[in-house]
């Protein structure tokens, strides 16, 4: 199923299933977890890629999200259905740190990788687990859906197809051009425009899993 993704309101083709506030009435908005972006005084030049480190649906993650004072423009859920949060071109979220102002975020519902034995025991049987390196350190990540993934690789189609935003259909690749999971400095990352990972920008994050980015790759994103 199709679906229309919102920026300054109007509405953008998506070739996956959307939902906006409009009708699931979650939206972050100022000055809880966002802050009002227009006039547009820099151009959206990023995506950010997240995973949410749990399974529990949308609805839950945006109370959670609220609670802590905290946003996103985009949510992916299970079954690959887009939850739409705000208008990002009016509406800044407060989900990428220093990169907030030049950026649009997704949230993956996804736990991605734990420590806790337990819950990675338990959360196991939800999801396929890869080996992967991010930060240069091996780790098992849980795979996100197909649907999760095909619904990704749709929303990062309509962001960089839309002509109010400026992101390019680029991944983070290192010097040899093979996709990069090391966290960046704040050099690289202002130089960089395109989809990136909450994992390059911050030490303490290692999300999203690589696999998001080499479906995107394999999408055609450079």
């Amino acid at each position: 199923m199709s679906g229309e993704v919102i920026v300054d309101g109007k509405g953008y083709a998506c070739a996956a299933e959307v939902v906006t506030w409009h009708r699931h009435g979650m939206q972050f908005a100022p000055p809880l977890g966002a802050r009002r972006r227009w006039p547009l005084l820099t151009p959206i030049d990023l995506f950010v890629v997240h995973v949410t480190g749990g399974e529990n649906p949308p609805s839950v993650v945006y109370e959670v999200l609220r609670k802590r004072a905290l946003g996103v423009e985009f949510m992916i859920a299970a079954d690959g259905v887009i939850w739409q949060f705000c208008d990002p071109y009016f509406v800044d979220t407060f989900d990428a740190g220093h990169v907030n102002a030049r950026s649009v975020g997704v949230e993956i519902v996804n736990h991605g990788w734990t420590a806790n034995a337990s819950l990675a025991e338990r959360w196991s049987t939800l999801r396929p687990r890869y080996e992967t390196k991010n930060h240069g350190r091996k780790i098992k990540m849980a795979a996100s859906h197909p649907a999760q993934v095909d619904a990704l690789v749709a929303l990062a189609d309509t962001l960089t197809a839309c002509p109010l935003l400026a992101i390019p259909r680029r991944v983070p690749r290192d010097s040899a051009f093979a996709l990069d999971a090391s966290l960046w400095d704040s050099d690289r990352v202002a130089k960089f425009a395109g989809v990136i990972g909450h994992l390059h920008l911050s030490g303490a994050k290692i999300d999203p899993g690589t696999d998001v980015f080499a479906a995107l790759a394999a999408a055609g994103y450079k």
